[in-house]
């Protein structure tokens, strides 16, 4: 028998529920290997605990003092979290210089695009204006 059979019978070994024939041949191989042997002795000691501590249950000291002090915990954090916002108001400005400008290649390359697209549009439209004479003499 090898090893892979055998922890595949020993559950059924512990319950009685194998042949008398796979029961020796079992018993035969868990004399032999030692490995088998204390997976053996681990799960019948794991379902001897279970069937002697089956039903019971242990519940915590006080219990009712366990909830309360969950429930204190529970409403003291909700006012700490109400008044958090009101603390960290800050103005626009400060919001805006104090952001992490974390940007990408694409997006500075996108960024300079547009700048240069802006300045350069703006700069063709002034001089037409003023080749055509259309500017305001208002500022002059």
């Amino acid at each position: 028998m090898n090893c892979d059979k055998c922890q595949d019978l020993i559950s059924d070994f512990l319950e009685g529920s194998i042949s008398q024939q796979d029961q020796s041949t079992l018993s035969a191989h868990l004399e032999e290997c030692l490995s088998c042997g204390e997976v053996r002795d681990d799960l019948k000691s794991i379902v001897g605990f279970c069937r002697t501590q089956r039903g019971q249950y242990e519940a915590p000291p006080n219990e009712k003092a366990l909830w309360l002090r969950i429930r204190n915990m529970i409403e003291a954090g909700a006012i700490v979290d109400t008044r958090a916002p009101a603390a960290l108001r800050r103005s626009f400005w400060n919001t805006w210089t104090a952001r992490s400008w974390e940007l990408s290649f694409p997006q500075l390359a996108a960024m300079a695009a547009a700048i240069v697209l802006i300045v350069s549009l703006s700069t063709a439209v002034g001089l037409r204006r003023w080749q055509s004479g259309t500017v305001d003499t208002r500022f002059q």
